[in-house]
């Protein structure tokens, strides 16, 4: 059975935050255009992104985490207006930040059942 360690929810942190980073920061035109899975695919990244962030963490830092993953989608925004076809969007870093607060919360009730000490 596979044992869920700090270090590889650390590893898999840092994969996310490239990943979501590589995306996007692609061109506008190479990306799909409908708002609802738009924002959800905001919402559902970056609740992954926290979710993932608040296992690799050994302490409770439930508020930091959020502001942090705030803070780097807030960072990206600003960097998409150099981007050719790409702006910052108020929509984006609002279901980007609701996502960090969900994936937060879930990761604070479901981390206990999965990771025993």
């Amino acid at each position: 059975m596979f044992i869920f360690t700090s270090k590889f929810f650390k590893v898999l942190f840092v994969v996310a935050s490239v990943a979501i980073l590589t995306v996007s920061l692609l061109p506008g035109k190479s990306l799909p255009s409908n708002l609802i899975w738009d924002k959800a695919g905001h919402f559902i990244a970056y609740a992954g992104l926290a979710g993932i962030c608040r296992f690799a963490s050994n302490k409770r830092q439930n508020w930091q985490i959020i502001i942090a993953v705030i803070l780097f989608s807030f960072l990206i925004e600003l960097l998409q207006q150099l981007i050719p076809n790409r702006s910052f969007e108020w929509y984006d870093l609002l279901a980007n930040g609701l996502g960090a607060l969900f994936g937060t919360i879930a990761a604070y009730f479901i981390k206990p059942l999965i990771i025993k000490k």
